[in-house]
């Protein structure tokens, strides 16, 4: 189906962008997720993943759940090498996400500062927090 998406997308002239659902930055933070898939959540409901990650026949519950780390570059080619295209691959995710990013232009979002007062967080742990994510994100990425 995803092939068959790309394949109709590409016909169409329109940059499709390759992607995943990012829950946690490293993959060892996986346990996070898994103990939110396997709690009961409000009124008695089952997180959506929780069916696949509990079927009687798994030997270790979890292992079929998908991974939502934040990929390294090679794992996001090797992500969509099932597509058994490399140029297509990279247009994926080098070249459409640029093209997109220049029809866009400059995003300026302005919010109102948190206030994390109630918490006793202050304007160092927000910026401690940022700068962690960033550092991570350039030793994934490189800087660009």
């Amino acid at each position: 189906m995803t092939k068959k998406i790309i394949r109709t997308v590409e016909e169409l002239k329109i940059p499709a962008v390759a992607s995943h659902q990012v829950y946690y930055c490293q993959s060892k933070e996986r346990l996070l997720k898994e103990i939110i898939v396997a709690n009961e959540g409000m009124n008695g409901s089952r997180h959506y993943l929780y069916n696949q990650a509990t079927l009687d026949d798994k030997e270790d519950r979890f292992s079929h759940l998908p991974p939502q780390h934040l990929l390294a570059l090679e794992e996001m080619i090797n992500h969509w090498l099932f597509l058994n295209d490399k140029q297509l691959i990279e247009n994926l995710i080098f070249k459409y996400p640029q093209v997109i990013v220049n029809k866009v232009g400059k995003v300026n979002i302005k919010q109102p500062p948190l206030n994390y007062s109630a918490t006793g967080s202050s304007r160092k742990e927000e910026n401690d927090l940022i700068l962690a994510y960033t550092q991570r994100a350039q030793e994934i990425f490189g800087n660009h």
